[in-house]
């Protein structure tokens, strides 16, 4: 159920932290593999460049990683009475109110993986380019977060 103007900030569906993290690992696996292919190729004195090169990303890899549960943990939105107000970021915060009366379009998304996790994005349009999302929201809430919104914005399914 969707109270407007409730002083509770909600949080994001734990599934989408599983989300970020399997999405994380499919970067980060084949560019160390590339790395590690790529340092050990070098035979010459060139080769601790790659080593270098290959702690860096390492140690870009780690930083991300860590980053992943406090950007999580810092993602909440809230239904306030004229807008939809959005708060995120791991390490520079960004706070965004979007008023109900200027979304024209709410849309969900599910992509497979999203699917598995029980999770859909709902991404918030506007005619200006303060468009917004939510990614994790449970499939069980999308459709009445949705219906709401469009109602709160007086706006129906076909418009």
């Amino acid at each position: 159920m969707i109270t407007f103007g409730d002083s509770g900030a909600r949080a994001l569906d734990p599934g989408v932290l599983r989300l970020w993290r399997r999405s994380a690992l499919t970067l980060i696996i084949p560019i160390s593999v590339i790395f590690v292919v790529a340092t050990l190729a070098l035979r010459s004195e060139l080769a601790w460049w790659g080593v270098v090169a290959l702690g860096v990303w390492f140690a870009i890899c780690a930083f991300w990683w860590i980053s992943l549960p406090i950007a999580y943990r810092r993602y909440r939105y809230r239904f306030g009475h004229e807008a939809l107000e959005i708060e995120k970021g791991a390490w520079w915060r960004s706070i965004t109110a979007i008023p109900y009366d200027r979304i024209q379009a709410v849309d969900l998304e599910q992509g497979p993986w999203q699917r598995k996790a029980g999770i859909t994005e709902l991404r918030l349009r506007t005619a200006a380019i303060a468009n917004a999302t939510l990614p994790g929201i449970p499939v069980e809430e999308s459709e009445a977060i949705r219906t709401a919104i469009l109602d709160r914005a007086g706006r129906s399914d076909g418009v």
